[in-house]
Formats: structure tokens, C-alpha cells, sequence
């Protein structure tokens, strides 16, 4: 009898260890954007979602980019700090974003332009696209 109750509380462990993440992950796409932006050619909607995982952590964020032509696909960036981003400066021309965060439609990849990420434990949960880093070019914009 004690091994019955034992072998049910691994199982219930185990069961809750994949779909707990899954709800966490399933989630990304439903939660609220504080600053919606639509691209030049009003293909992609761009959102800036602030990410709370505890009622103290108010000071990350992704970008989550919607492909308008095909809504189930969603692109999000790794975490960054909300400050960095002034989604005012969103802009486009094969890519879209911010100066300091963009999408390259083509890659469906995320450049980002700093010296400096901060790279968090979740990136590997939240961003779902690929990404890079590039220095910021001048003449370019």
C-alpha cells in the first residue's frame, strides 16, 4: 500500500513538471501588451509585454511581433528591461522594431543592438525566435 501511494506521488510530480511549463509557455501569447504598435506595411503588429513572474519583478519585458497573414504565428524576443525600449522610435524597411530591439521579417529573427544583454534563466522559455547581437550602426539610421 505505501508503495501505491509513493509510485502516485512521483507520477503526480512528474505530470505536474510538463504542464506547468506548458501553461507558462501557452501563456506568453495571451498576456497583456502595455504599448501596441503596427508595422509600416501593417503586416505585423508589434507589442511590448511587460513580464511579471513574481509582484516585485516589474522591470522586464519581450517584444511579441504577430504576423498578421498567418495569426497563429508569434514571434517573442528575450527579456530585456523595460526602460531600453521606446517603442515612439518603432520603424520598418524589412525590419521592424525599436533602435535598440528589431525583427527581421526576412530571418524571423530578433537583432538586438547593444553592447550589453542580460541574458535571464527564462530566455529559453519566453523567446521562441532566434536572436542575435549587432553593434548599433550609425549611418544606417
Amino acid at each position: 500500500m505505501r508503495l501505491k501511494w509513493i509510485c502516485l506521488g512521483i507520477f503526480t510530480f512528474l505530470l505536474s513538471a510538463v504542464i506547468v511549463p506548458y501553461i507558462f509557455v501557452d501563456g506568453l501569447s495571451q498576456r497583456s501588451p502595455d504599448v501596441i504598435d503596427l508595422s509600416a506595411t501593417r503586416q505585423y503588429v508589434l507589442e511590448r509585454v511587460p513580464f511579471r513572474l513574481f509582484p516585485f519583478d516589474d522591470n522586464l519585458a519581450f517584444l511579441r511581433v504577430t504576423d498578421l497573414n498567418e495569426p497563429r504565428k508569434i514571434y517573442r524576443s528575450p527579456l530585456f528591461e523595460i526602460k531600453e525600449i521606446d517603442m515612439e522610435q518603432a520603424f520598418g524597411s524589412g525590419r521592424i522594431g525599436t533602435p535598440f530591439l528589431e525583427f527581421s521579417v526576412e530571418k524571423k529573427s530578433f537583432v538586438i543592438h547593444s553592447t550589453y544583454l542580460r541574458e535571464h534563466w527564462l530566455n529559453r522559455f519566453v523567446a521562441n525566435a532566434p536572436y542575435s547581437v549587432e553593434p548599433i550602426v550609425e549611418s544606417g539610421k
